[in-house]
């Protein structure tokens, strides 16, 4: 009589392999941890980490042209102000180089430099709109715009004293003030702090408050000060934008620089010269009928 092979038993389910390793219950915290009840787990908050930032421009041309297109659509007076701001920048390059009739001396060499950091500046605004904080853009512009005002700076004090009485001292103060001003602007880039953001300025300001007699006896550097001051309180209060549903702050502090920077500049060309205006200001005067 043939027997009847029996199936194996079914291993207890309270009993465990021996050889299995043993099952470990694992706590990630890049998901949801709450799998097992009865216990809180705190989760930390997600913040992109900057080695997931590009360090090079976009690789084709197509996604930087719609990279670029996209961001006008989103901010339209932004970049046409940039672009308006920048035409002017070169109308005042241009500007210097015929008042000082194509002599590259130092002057030139000087203002040319102010310009180039000018440029420099409105470029980044540009760049770090465009590439949204990508290559840390976002802290670019913070070195450029302190660079800006410590060329402005150092040229306002070149322009207000006579040739050779310019303080050593106040400029070498301006310059290491200068340095302490952008890293706080960096370190605090991602906070809406008023005090960091009044760093940007505040060198520029005591330097026009503590020259005000000379300011108040030449109508170039009246408007010079003027549109500081005014795109200094819209850059620091957000204004229109934080009282407004537009994107208008940054393009009309990059349009009201470049027209003080060309006070500034012809100030400095025309304060030893018998003529008020310049040659290009004449020119268009006389289309008007006014000169």
């Amino acid at each position: 009589m043939q027997k009847k092979m029996k199936s194996p038993k079914a291993v207890s389910s309270g009993l465990k392999d021996p050889k299995s390793p043993p099952q470990v219950n694992h706590v990630s915290f890049e998901g949801d941890v709450n799998d097992q009840p009865g216990k809180a787990y705190l989760k930390s908050p997600s913040i992109t980490s900057t080695k997931n930032k590009s360090f090079a421009f976009p690789s084709s041309r197509i996604n930087w042209c719609s990279k670029f297109k996209s961001s006008w659509k989103q901010s339209p007076f932004f970049f046409t102000a940039s672009f308006l701001a920048l035409s002017f920048s070169l109308f005042t390059a241009w500007t210097v180089w015929v008042e000082l009739k194509g002599v590259t001396n130092t002057l030139l060499q000087f203002l040319f430099l102010v310009l180039a950091i000018h440029q420099v500046d409105i470029g980044a605004n540009l760049m770090n709109r465009v590439l949204d904080g990508d290559m840390n853009s976002d802290s670019a512009y913070f070195f450029t715009e302190s660079a800006l005002n410590l060329s402005e700076v150092m040229l306002f004090l070149y322009t207000v004293n006579s040739i050779g009485s310019t303080s050593v001292v106040a400029i070498a103060l301006v310059v290491t003030l200068m340095f302490p001003a952008c890293w706080l602007n960096v370190r605090f880039r991602d906070e809406d702090k008023l005090w960091v953001r009044v760093l940007a300025y505040i060198v520029l300001m005591v330097t026009l408050a503590l020259n005000y007699e000379s300011i108040m006896v030449n109508e170039r550097l009246i408007a010079y000060t003027a549109m500081v001051v005014c795109a200094m309180m819209s850059d620091i209060l957000d204004v229109p934008d934080n009282y407004a549903a537009l994107e208008w702050c940054d393009g009309l502090v990059m349009m009201m620089r470049s027209v003080a920077c060309y006070s500034l500049m012809t100030h400095e060309l025309l304060k030893n010269s018998y003529s008020p205006v310049t040659v290009q200001e004449g020119q268009m005067m006389g289309l008007l009928g006014y000169y």
